[in-house]
């Protein structure tokens, strides 16, 4: 048992070798591309004066504040930055650097858990956005589920709402792939170093 646990420590401090650092570089590259693209995308219809009108809400990551811009496609398009996601985001990619530059197994696990649960709090969180936004516009409609604000359609009032992720987000959710890449490159070098060792003492 102590033995075990002595294994595991040393595994945890283990030098990550290269392919582990560069993965954990294209990540943080990753991540900055993801601030020159739109996240999330919204599309709210609803009557207007016998018509439809169309609205369109392009989430991006940034600090400014809401601004619109020329419609398209018959519909007044808006342009909204995720402030406290974006604060996250950027604060992920410090974290992916101090792994690439500490360099060991445990900072990777670290950075792998961190980005992970901040994933699944911001959609979580973005996702009750959203439906709220939907019925501040719309007045109160039936439930809306997690999944449902998130990829696919409802309705609050007379308007209906569809969101479905933007490119940004696709960068965002490709960092998991990966840190998951490179989780898999360091446990492969530490087993292979621990065989190596086991090998010597026999």
């Amino acid at each position: 048992m102590n033995l075990e646990i002595e294994r595991t420590g040393k595994a945890l401090e283990l030098p990550l070798n290269v392919w582990p650092r560069i993965l954990l570089i294209l990540a943080i590259g990753l991540v900055l591309t993801s601030y020159a693209a739109p996240v999330w995308q919204v599309a709210a219809s609803g009557p207007d004066r016998g018509g439809l009108a169309v609205t369109f809400t392009s989430y991006r990551l940034g600090f400014g504040s809401p601004v619109a811009v020329s419609g398209t496609a018959g519909g007044a398009v808006s342009v909204v930055p995720l402030r406290w996601i974006s604060v996250g985001v950027a604060f992920m990619a410090l974290l992916f650097a101090r792994a690439a530059v500490l360099g060991t197994l445990r900072s990777l696990i670290d950075a792998f858990v961190l980005y992970m649960f901040f994933g699944i709090a911001s959609l979580w969180s973005f996702s009750g956005h959203l439906i709220e936004s939907g019925i501040r516009i719309g007045s109160a409609g039936p439930p809306v589920t997690f999944f449902e604000g998130l990829f696919g359609e409802w309705s609050a009032g007379g308007s209906r709402f569809a969101a479905s992720p933007a490119p940004g987000a696709w960068l965002l959710m490709a960092v998991v792939l990966v840190l998951a890449a490179a989780l898999f490159a360091s446990w492969k070098s530490a087993r292979q170093e621990f065989s190596a060792d086991f090998i010597l003492a026999g």
